[in-house]
C-alpha cells in the first residue's frame, strides 16, 4: 500500500489564513518593551475567550492586564532611527513637493519623480536642472515610517546633505499639518487609498 500523502494547502487555504492573522489582535503579551532597546512590533495571536455580560475569570482578567501593561510598555518606547539608512527632503509649500537632497534605501526605485525645476548657478544664470521630488502622500509615508527627514523651506541653501542642517527636521505631526489639503490629499484618502498601495511596493522592493 503506498503511503498516503498529506494534503497540499492551496492558495485559498493560504489566503483565509493571512485573512485570519489580520482578524486577530496583537499579542503584546509576548513583548517586554523594558528588556529591549528597540521597540519591536509583536506577531498576532488568537483570542483566548469572548466578553461576557458578567465580566471574565479572575484569569482572564490577569492575562488582559498583562497583555494592556505589555502595550504600554511598548508604546512607550523611545523610536530609533539609523542616520546611516535615512533620506533628507526639503519641504516647498509653494510647489507642495519635496525636494529629495540626500536618497538612500530602495524606496526611491518605486518612489519620487523627476521635475525640471530652476536654479541659479554660481554665476548668477537661471537654468534648468532635474531634480528627485516626491508628492506629498509619499512624503508622509516615508517620514511617518522613519526612513525620511523632511524639513521645510525657510529660503536657505539646503541642498547639500549635511547633518547639521538649518534646525530640527519636521516631526511627523506637523508633516500631516503641512501636507494633508495640498492637492486634496486628506486624511481618508491617505489611510484607504495610498498607504495599503505604498505597503505593498515596500514589500515587494525587500524580495
Amino acid at each position: 500500500m503506498d503511503d498516503e500523502q498529506p494534503p497540499q494547502p492551496t492558495p485559498d487555504d493560504d489566503d483565509a489564513q493571512s485573512s485570519g492573522d489580520e482578524d486577530a489582535g496583537l499579542d503584546w503579551s509576548n513583548l517586554c518593551a523594558s528588556n529591549i532597546a528597540r521597540p519591536v512590533i509583536p506577531k498576532r495571536g488568537e483570542k483566548d475567550f469572548e466578553p461576557k455580560p458578567g465580566g471574565g475569570s479572575g484569569l482572564q482578567i490577569h492575562v488582559l492586564d498583562s497583555a494592556r501593561s505589555a502595550m504600554f510598555d511598548a508604546l512607550r518606547a523611545t523610536r530609533t532611527i539609523s542616520s546611516k539608512t535615512v533620506s533628507h527632503a526639503v519641504w516647498y509649500p509653494s510647489i507642495g513637493r519635496a525636494h529629495v537632497t540626500l536618497a538612500k534605501g530602495i524606496h526611491f526605485s518605486a518612489m519620487g519623480h523627476s521635475a525640471p525645476r530652476p536654479v541659479v548657478d554660481e554665476n548668477g544664470l537661471e537654468k534648468i536642472q532635474k531634480r528627485l521630488e516626491l508628492l506629498p502622500e509619499e512624503t508622509i509615508y516615508l517620514v511617518e515610517r522613519g526612513s525620511l527627514f523632511c524639513w521645510k523651506d525657510s529660503g536657505m541653501d539646503l541642498t547639500k546633505a549635511q547633518l547639521d542642517m538649518s534646525g530640527a527636521p519636521m516631526t511627523v505631526q506637523q508633516v500631516y499639518a503641512e501636507m494633508l489639503g495640498v492637492e486634496d490629499l486628506t486624511l481618508e484618502r491617505l489611510q484607504v487609498d495610498f498607504y495599503p498601495t505604498f505597503n505593498r511596493i515596500t514589500r515587494h522592493l525587500k524580495f
